[in-house]
């Protein structure tokens, strides 16, 4: 590639021509160490390693374990000389001279570091270019109307069953723009075999206010109440929050450490975001964007003799973390349609800085035992990766819950909640619930092997609940096969139920087996079995398509 244009000393013995080696390696950026009747480097990565000795007269490669050895070379006080065959064995470097010009030329079956580092300068280039490009500007702002555009969806089902147990279901959506802004009516029902009919009818209009940091939604309809606990419920919803999915967070100050003058790439979810040198001790920083859900951070060194390594980080930044000094607020009233009651609901949460966010609310039942409940909910994310949440709500519950995801993608998460009611927040007449779960990948050289599981107890005056699992999974090439131990115990005053079961399974990508089929490209099987280990019975067969 014309990269390197340089003198050397070349010997000519024998009618063969003899290259310095260790001078052919620093011009080509490969790596290479001189000691005492032994060379050592790799050429390009360290898997690519190997190791010529001369007692005997021998050369190891490892990431083709091929062995060989080798009889002609010559020796200086500074280096060793080899003829082409040796550099097109070791390397895969064809090189040919021309006597009467007295020019080698160097052609490589591998890209070699050298080429490598070019490649990797001109994509810097692009980088730079691309960082100063500027965002395109709307130069046709959408205009709202009246009544525009639609959209109908619909699924139309027929069920049967053992016995006479037959029916029927349909959902059908309509949907469109309506006095500037989205809304849509849908009805849902069922027929059985006896003609029993059961039918609803519900509908929803959202208007977005543009460029408003005080009110920037309202909804009318079928909604879902924002408060510390979740009911559907039809009626009137206002909020600030933003309509878009949450993604930039913000950007932390990196700090990191290598060797000295090495150069960095740093990539965040496969994208090139920067590109730094190490100084003089080995330091460098950058500034990364955080976004939200899990931001993947790797950092490629590139060494000034060919060395080269990888580092990986993840940072966990769930949607509730809201940004530094950033306020959103929901407000909700409406009638509970199933519950045939009236609830309203009003938060507001706020970004006390980049790792603390708290909430305050009050939420409302008619007629319930948890009729009024204030609420105070805090976020912190402690020393990057820990995320503590504690909630106080003294007339419904307490909960404290920590999770954590480290740069190995292994997570622990624990909760513990007291219940202080037996009100509509609490279905199961709960006192208090104790639960942890973890998950653990194994990197294997041909795959990645996970193991999860999860423990959680519950009880109360009368009985005590217990739900374990355990299960593990393996990747292999589109194939996912996963087996999972299940035991399930509840313990009161008068019985004891207990059971236990194996959940044996496998999903498929069926796009890797056919890759030519526009039909099936894209597609996935899973299968899923259940068995029971007390009764020796198989009691639940799921084959899906999707």
């Amino acid at each position: 590639a014309g990269l390197v244009n340089s003198t050397v000393i070349v010997y000519y013995y024998k009618n063969e021509f003899y290259f310095p080696f260790n001078e052919l390696c620093d011009l080509l950026e490969i790596n290479s160490k001189i000691g005492k009747n032994i060379i050592t480097g790799f050429n390009g990565s360290k898997s690519n390693s190997y190791k010529i000795s001369f007692n005997p007269n021998k050369v190891v490669l490892s990431d083709t374990l091929k062995n060989f050895n080798f009889e002609n070379f010559l020796k200086t006080d500074f280096d060793y000389f080899f003829n082409s065959k040796f550099y097109d064995k070791i390397f895969g470097m064809l090189l040919s001279t021309n006597f009467s010009t007295l020019t080698s030329s160097i052609q490589s079956r591998e890209l070699l570091p050298i080429y490598q580092r070019f490649q990797r300068e001109k994509s810097y280039e692009a980088f730079a270019k691309r960082k100063e490009k500027e965002e395109a500007k709307i130069l046709y702002p959408r205009d709202r109307e009246l009544l525009n555009g639609g959209i109908f969806d619909y699924n139309i089902g027929y069920t049967v069953g053992g016995g006479q147990n037959i029916s029927s279901f349909y959902n059908f959506k309509l949907g469109g723009e309506l006095l500037g802004g989205d809304a849509q009516i849908t009805t849902t029902g069922d027929v059985s075999v006896n003609r029993s009919l059961n039918n609803n009818i519900d509908y929803l209009w959202r208007y977005v206010f543009d460029k408003n940091d005080y009110l920037r939604t309202v909804s009318l309809g079928k909604n879902s109440l924002s408060g510390i606990y979740s009911l559907n419920y039809t009626g009137l919803k206002a909020s600030n929050d933003q309509v878009e999915p949450r993604r930039t967070y913000s950007t932390r100050k990196v700090y990191e450490k290598t060797e000295p003058n090495w150069s960095v790439e740093i990539y965040i979810s496969n994208q090139l975001i920067a590109v730094t040198t190490a100084d003089e001790f080995g330091d460098f920083y950058f500034d990364m964007p955080l976004s939200y859900g899990t931001t993947l951070l790797e950092m490629k060194y590139f060494g000034p003799n060919g060395e080269y390594y990888e580092q990986s980080r993840l940072y966990q930044t769930p949607y509730y973390l809201l940004r530094p000094n950033e306020f959103i607020y929901f407000g909700d009233f409406g009638n509970v349609s199933n519950l045939d009651k009236y609830a309203a609901s009003i938060k507001g949460g706020y970004g006390l800085t980049e790792w603390i966010t708290t909430e305050l609310g009050f939420q409302y039942l008619e007629n319930d035992i948890s009729e009024n409940v204030f609420y105070n909910s805090t976020t912190a994310r402690v020393f990057g990766e820990y995320l503590l949440n504690l909630t106080i709500a003294p007339q419904a519950y307490y909960k404290f819950s920590a999770d954590v995801l480290y740069f190995s993608q292994s997570s622990f998460g624990i909760e513990y909640t007291h219940f202080t009611e037996y009100g509509y927040m609490n279905p199961g007449k709960i006192d208090n619930d104790f639960g942890v779960n973890f998950f653990i990948p194994f990197k294997l050289p041909f795959s990645q092997v996970n193991l999860k599981g999860s423990f959680d107890y519950a009880e109360n005056s009368n009985v005590e609940l217990f739900d374990y699992s355990l299960g593990t999974s393996l990747s292999l090439d589109g194939f996912n096969p996963s087996i999972s131990y299940n035991y399930i115990k509840s313990i009161n005053k008068n019985s004891f139920y207990d059971r236990e079961y194996i959940d044996l399974g496998f999903s498929y990508f069926i796009g890797s087996l056919f890759q030519y089929g526009n039909i099936v490209s894209g597609s996935l099987i899973s299968f899923r079995t259940f068995y029971d280990t007390k009764n020796t019975t198989i009691f639940n067969i799921i084959v899906q398509y999707y």
